[in-house]
């Protein structure tokens, strides 16, 4: 079958103008805003924001789901609430013990930070909340950057790399909307 060359400059012309359109257009954001269970207490459902590094690590030959969390925390628990940063691992074994985890990370090409990080959780459940330092604010740091390594020494896995597109966490914070 032969195709002639105006069909041909037409499809070029068409793949053109989407190669064009997808170079204008603003990349899908890799956050994923969410509602947390609806506290009882309180009534208040929180939202939250998150999104997933490029592979999970792999911990005695299985996959640990893992996620970047961007949350709403409060000092005072009647106070304001302010954006923090946590990794969170869902299905880690062998954590029972472990309080402290050696944790390093890097915002795209800025400095290393170097931290033993304590971890929170029960049930495989661990979480790692970024610190807010007087010098250091991983939020700040997180809107400013597209992508973030974090570099974790997990039981039983040894140190694993995470590696988390980070572009639009603006907008992520912003659509949580902590008060």
């Amino acid at each position: 079958m032969l195709i002639s060359m105006r069909t041909i400059v037409a499809i070029a012309a068409v793949t053109a103008a989407l190669v064009g359109a997808e170079a204008r257009s603003e990349p899908a954001s890799p956050w994923k805003v969410m509602n947390a269970q609806r506290d009882p207490l309180t009534d208040q459902t929180a939202r939250y924001a998150k999104t997933t590094p490029k592979s999970d690590p792999i911990q005695n030959g299985k996959p640990v789901t893992t996620a970047l969390i961007i949350k709403c925390g409060t000092i005072y628990v009647s106070g304001p609430t302010h954006p923090e940063l946590m990794i969170l691992f869902t299905s880690l074994t062998g954590t029972g013990h472990v309080k402290n985890i050696e944790t390093r990370y890097r915002f795209d090409e800025g400095p290393i930070r170097d931290y033993k990080l304590s971890s929170g959780g029960k049930a495989g459940a661990r979480a790692i909340l970024l610190p807010k330092l007087s010098n250091q604010d991983p939020i700040a740091d997180l809107i400013a950057a597209k992508r973030l390594r974090v570099e974790v020494n997990l039981p039983h896995a040894g140190m694993t790399l995470l590696d988390f597109n980070v572009a639009n966490a603006s907008e992520a914070i912003q659509a949580i909307s902590c008060k």
